[in-house]
């Protein structure tokens, strides 16, 4: 059947969970329904049809496709077509060497047909599954936890109610390929990525081909990169076999469906169990579980994977596992690099560490949250990472996380109290996730050992993040500092003992010193990449870019500097999406014109990002023409639109798009000209039109922008407040609208209604529904101020209403006294109200554009 090295190839690929099934209508051949006949295919199904239908004569060997259009304009009732249907593909009873089909951990199992065999095999065996069928299901996660398989049946599947939930006739398969399947896109990026056992099928279902064949081709030149799949027929022709090796990189093996079941069987013991391949796929999920009693495994499980999705367990006794450099050419730090000893030693590291050890011991029952603060490139990842292994190597519980996807409180709470431990989680980039880190924090007091946990932030967002969780808790800030003397010492030693000095090469070490200390106030990364390349910062990574090619390399690079910026890293399936390229293409430049560009994070190494996400912030500020960026960030929406499930706002998919598309850097990004920005929205509204986030910025762009309409503001605030009618965002949105309204109208008796309106809402969120939120404030009292100044005549009415604000912004900052939006707001109205007393015409102080 498989050579040995075939074999110990997908045996490799089985024990990683790296390998998709893809089964076809031979698959279920051998399967029986109801009737005790074996389930039909191809021209069986199309004669059982030809005598239900009651054609004359005998069958003719009219296709299939004709045959079910035949059937569905015969005139028959649908409850009989359905009964005809279920009748004869609703499995009884299948051989037992379908068994063995549950042996390996499949990453996923995509089927074109419509019976219920994989069903019926799964629930003999008590194995999860989760379905997910045509036409209504979308995009979903795989659950990484391996309790539950996805079985996605692209052409839909029995019991439905035909003929729109089936695909069969010909009119059927013309229609689904004009309209963008999901779930076919999903398959195409899985199969280009990921090794695909097809089974059962000759690959040439017509949409198949549509979405499959199309894009596959690797053109002559281009090296292989797409994983090696194979097609399990016992017959297949030489001509079909050549093609097939060479164009979509399948390997045709000979083989019957049981032949190959039995293979699975012959070799179960090189599969891997459940908890060993845990161990490769979701290794912080499965160290959890060394730690908990059996009979706690299944009343946590659920709570760990969700734990084990956001953190990962810092491993003290780590290795580096190959000698890869790149970190000191400027990458985002990696735990390899960490583990190579690369990162000089930084007193604050130090400082952090005495705190925290202090801490457990003479407040071991409190919850402790420390932030790290610097600028981007100022080294807070690599110092967070050196304190994690530090921490972990002194014995300490760490946990890690990117902050791409914060657990639930209950998930966070359930699994430190299982590990009975004074725990440490530390999240990088943590302005990401505000939201949910304000209520994680307020839950944590209920843990047996509260946890410490440590956030890292640029220091211009932690305003937002202190605004909230410093009434519920007190933080311990410390800063990023420019590198001392001492620091720079150690670093220039790793650069010579690494060969990676370049221009410093040639100079003394005072002149080395020298170089680093006239950049010391730059970010370290920038510091470094002018000292020993001798250019400015600006012109090294404008150069680098540009170098690129060919053109279609330079936008998937922007694309992925795009998600870093944001935060995120993608699969290689994304990826692949992005390009225009077929992906052998795709994937032949990435192995090769971009090795040292994007770089592979995770537990497989199958996520992508950007180097550094300063050298992201470049690219996609200084980089692209508006036209270009526009591209770029259609090419990212349209691709992930199919995973993307708008009511599902807590996924990683959900929340990349949400930063995306928010309306201020967007606004920012295409040079504040509302019409380049007004252009993306347009375009992506086919994709995203039930999406209260998409119609909430798209409004909020209009509300804020120059040039923006109020009058568009308000029917797309209008829209998305229809779509979920209680969210905060959308009342406080709506709230600057009036406001804006009230200022803008030329009839007094409308301001006054717009004003009041407003008012309304503010109060309703503040007073009523007893939302603490610093933004409903700052609207609140910045909609009131510029009211008060260029709408009342009255100076008497002004001094009493500017008194009134002065106790709103108060309150305000009496629960968010770290706000510096609130403070700016603070101190205008007490200047404006300072101003009241003074007998002449004076003018008042000006509100800031929150744009400028």
């Amino acid at each position: 059947m498989f050579t040995k090295a075939e074999s110990e190839f997908l045996l490799r690929r089985l024990q990683r969970n790296e390998v998709v099934l893809f089964v076809g209508a031979g698959f279920a051949a051998e399967a029986t329904n109801h009737k005790n006949e074996k389930l039909p295919i191809g021209k069986q199904l199309a004669e059982k049809i030809w005598n239900f239908i009651g054609m004359p004569g005998s069958y003719d060997g009219t296709p299939l496709q004709t045959m079910y259009e035949a059937l569905l304009n015969a005139g028959i009732k649908q409850s009989e077509i359905k009964k005809f249907l279920e009748d004869i593909f609703l499995v009884k009873k299948f051989p037992d060497y379908y068994l063995n089909l549950i042996l390996p951990y499949w990453y996923k199992i995509y089927t074109t047909n419509i019976d219920n065999l994989l069903e019926k095999i799964y629930s003999k065996s008590n194995q999860k599954f989760k379905i997910l069928k045509y036409p209504k299901d979308e995009f979903q996660e795989v659950d990484k936890s391996l309790e539950t398989i996805q079985f996605i049946y692209l052409n839909g599947k029995l019991p439905c109610e035909p003929p729109n939930e089936l695909i069969f006739s010909k009119k059927q398969y013309a229609r689904s390929s004009n309209d963008l399947q999901p779930l076919y896109h999903q398959f195409v990026n899985d199969y280009s990525t990921t090794t695909t056992v097809f089974l059962g099928t000759s690959i040439d279902e017509p949409i198949f081909e549509q979405y499959i064949a199309a894009r596959q081709i690797r053109p002559s030149g281009i090296a292989e990169h797409r994983p090696q799949s194979y097609l399990i027929d016992q017959h297949i022709s030489p001509a079909r076999e050549l093609l097939l090796k060479n164009l979509y990189n399948i390997v045709p093996i000979k083989a019957s469906v049981e032949e190959f079941l039995n293979w699975i069987n012959n070799n179960k013991a090189d599969l891997l169990d459940k908890m060993d391949t845990l161990k490769v796929t979701f290794p912080s999920f499965a160290e959890l579980f060394d730690k908990v009693r059996e009979t706690e495994i299944k009343k946590l499980g659920i709570y760990f994977n969700e734990f084990s999705s956001g953190f990962r367990k810092v491993n003290p006794f780590g290795v580096a596992l190959v000698k890869d450099r790149r970190y000191l050419l400027g990458s985002s730090p990696t735990w390899n690099d960490i583990y190579q000893n690369f990162d000089a030693p930084r007193k604050i590291t130090k400082d952090i560490f005495e705190f925290i050890e202090k801490s457990i011991v003479e407040e071991p029952n409190q919850v402790k949250i420390i932030s790290l603060l610097g600028s981007a490139g100022s080294g807070k990842s690599t110092i967070l990472k050196r304190l994690a292994l530090q921490l972990a190597q002194n014995g300490r519980s760490v946990f890690f996380s990117y902050s791409e996807y914060i657990p639930e409180y209950k998930s966070i709470v359930k699994t430190l109290n299982s590990l009975n431990d004074k725990v440490i989680l530390i999240l990088d980039n943590a302005d990401l996730m505000l939201t949910q880190l304000q209520g994680i924090v307020s839950e944590l007091h209920a843990c047996t050992k509260p946890p410490i946990i440590i956030i890292s932030t640029r220091t211009n967002a932690f305003d937002r993040i202190t605004g909230k969780i410093e009434p519920i808790i007190e933080i311990k800030e410390f800063k990023t500092t420019n590198l001392d003397k001492d620091e720079i010492i150690a670093l220039l030693k790793i650069l010579e003992d690494n060969n990676l000095l370049g221009h410093l090469k040639g100079l003394t070490q005072f002149e080395r010193i020298k170089e680093f200390e006239n950049r010391a106030k730059k970010q370290i990364l920038i510091a470094m990449r002018e000292a020993t390349k001798g250019e400015n910062f600006d012109v090294i990574i404008h150069s680098e870019y540009q170098e690129l090619v060919p053109k279609e390399v330079r936008f998937l690079v922007a694309c992925i500097a795009l998600t870093t910026e944001a935060g995120f890293t993608v699969s290689k399936q994304d990826f692949v999406g992005f390009s225009d390229l077929t992906p052998a293409e795709t994937l032949y430049y990435l192995e090769r014109n971009l090795h040292d560009v994007v770089i592979k994070a995770g537990p497989k190494e199958d996520r992508l990002l950007l180097r550094h996400s300063i050298i992201a912030e470049y690219i996609i500020n200084h980089c692209l023409g508006s036209e270009e960026l526009k591209k770029v960030y259609l090419r990212i929406l349209t691709s992930l639109a199919p995973e993307i499930n708008i009511y599902d706002w807590k996924s990683r998919k959900y929340t990349l798009y949400r930063e995306i598309i928010n309306h201020f850097k967007v606004y920012r990004r295409f040079a504040k000209d509302i019409n380049n920005a007004r252009e993306l929205y347009e375009s992506l509204m086919p994709y995203f039109n039930m999406d209260f986030q998409f119609w909430l910025q798209y409004g909020s762009l209009e509300l804020e922008g120059k040039a923006g309409s109020l009058e568009l503001a308000e029917n797309y605030l209008l829209q998305a407040e229809s779509l979920r009618p209680h969210n905060t965002n959308i009342k406080n949105a709506l709230a600057n609208l009036y406001y804006k309204k009230s200022i803008s109208t030329g009839s007094d008796a409308e301001a006054v209604s717009y004003r009041e309106y407003a008012n309304e809402l503010i109060d309703e969120m503040l007073y009523e529904l007893r939302i603490d939120d610093p933004h409903t404030y700052h609207i609140y009292c910045k909609g009131n101020y510029i009211y008060i100044v260029e709408r009342i005549r009255d100076f008497k009415l002004i001094k009493k209403e500017l008194e009134i604000l002065k106790k709103v912004i108060e309150v305000g900052l009496k629960n968010h006294p770290l706000n510096k939006r609130l403070q700016n707001v603070s101190e205008i109205i007490n200047k404006a109200y300072l101003l009241t007393s003074v007998k002449e015409e004076v003018t008042f102080p000006l509100m800031p554009n929150d744009f400028e």
